[in-house]
């Protein structure tokens, strides 16, 4: 069970405006949400569940009460205070999927292409949505029968995905026949080229100016920069090829440490790579509460989850958790707890928030 003390809300605090909010960050009171014990074996097992992306739900009523109570505050003319400064860490790790990076397009697009490529455009074939189904359900068939891309049954990362890619083309209605005259290639390519592009993935919105920030601390003598993500090698292939990789000192991925978050191995293989020896001087960025939150406080971190703007998360069950942490807004905020960014900033939201739900379930 972790110690429980007192930890920051970083909430919104609304002012004037009518389809654009602008919202300013502030203290707003204990953030405590109880667990119970939980043990290595049955964390591993759940780690999984949706591989490090956001459960999106439209807002709850214990956000839109806070919500409230900024605005009250504000309108009362209560002073916004900027979060307090803090010891600074040795390390900072954050995940990939969704915080820093997500895909471009749903990934039936790609299975269409490149099988339309090797197999010389002889047939019409199915919507790009139909191969994102048979993925979809092929992928969840091979991650509940051997977790973390088939690391602990002794599998290369190539043995899991290849039945997957397989599977998924068999669904639509390709004959076997005619897929085993093309299936090497049409994997080989898919595998290693095309899902780890940049035509694949994108960094998400403001990213490369807040890593720009990161960077420049880190050059001033400031924290290690790291990613720890639910994915397989290919992570540091991606990142290099989205031109992102250069950022960081430590890339962990759950194949490589023998478990998915929140497992505690992830972030502690992280904390030997960067030489870290103590996991309260390291901070840990992630959006989705499950994995990234209890897995870094479960490791003994600083743990923060990020619930941007442009996203609606699903609130912690408070009968099921109980861990320490810290709610902030955006990647900035981390800036502004250590006085490197302006603590008076101004961040504008629009009062529709996006369902991308959709969008990043996808996980190839």
């Amino acid at each position: 069970m972790v110690g429980i003390s007192s930890a920051f809300i970083l909430s919104p605090a609304k002012f004037s405006g009518s389809s654009t909010t602008t919202t300013r960050w502030s203290n707003r009171r204990r953030c405590i949400v109880p667990t119970p014990s939980t043990s290595p074996t049955s964390l591993q097992a759940s780690a999984f569940e949706n591989l490090g992306m956001p459960p999106i739900r439209p807002r709850g009523s214990r956000d839109q009460k806070l919500e409230e109570e900024a605005e009250e505050s504000t309108l009362a003319g209560e002073a916004v205070e900027a979060p307090p400064v803090r010891p600074v860490p040795e390390l900072i790790t954050m995940n990939a999927f969704g915080l820093l990076i997500e895909p471009t397009d749903e990934v039936g697009l790609f299975f269409r292409e490149v099988f339309m490529k090797h197999y010389d455009y002889k047939v019409r074939l199915p919507r790009p949505e139909r191969f994102t189904v048979a993925f979809d359900k092929a992928y969840d068939a091979r991650r509940s029968e051997y977790p973390n891309f088939g690391a602990k049954a002794g599998m290369s990362a190539e043995e899991w995905w290849a039945p997957i890619f397989y599977k998924t083309f068999l669904d639509v209605g390709f004959p076997k026949e005619d897929l085993d005259e093309v299936f090497v290639g049409v994997f080989e390519e898919l595998y290693y080229e095309s899902l780890t592009s940049e035509w694949a993935w994108e960094t998400v919105d403001d990213v490369l100016p807040m890593m720009d920030k990161l960077q420049e601390w880190r050059m001033q003598g400031g924290p290690k920069l790291g990613v720890i993500c639910d994915y397989d090698e290919r992570l540091t292939k991606i990142l290099e090829n989205l031109d992102i990789l250069h950022y960081f000192d430590v890339v962990v991925s759950s194949r490589e440490s023998g478990a998915g978050k929140p497992d505690p191995r992830p972030f502690l293989l992280a904390m030997e790579k960067a030489g870290v020896k103590d996991p309260k001087k390291v901070m840990h960025l992630g959006q989705n509460f499950d994995h990234d939150v209890v897995g870094a406080a479960a490791a003994g971190m600083d743990s923060m989850w990020v619930v941007m703007p442009s996203y609606d998360y699903l609130e912690p069950d408070q009968e099921a958790r109980q861990v320490e942490f810290t709610k902030i807004g955006d990647l900035e905020a981390v800036l502004t707890m250590f006085d490197k960014s302006d603590p008076d900033r101004l961040i504008s939201t629009t009062d529709k928030n996006k369902n991308r739900q959709g969008h990043l379930r996808v996980q190839y």
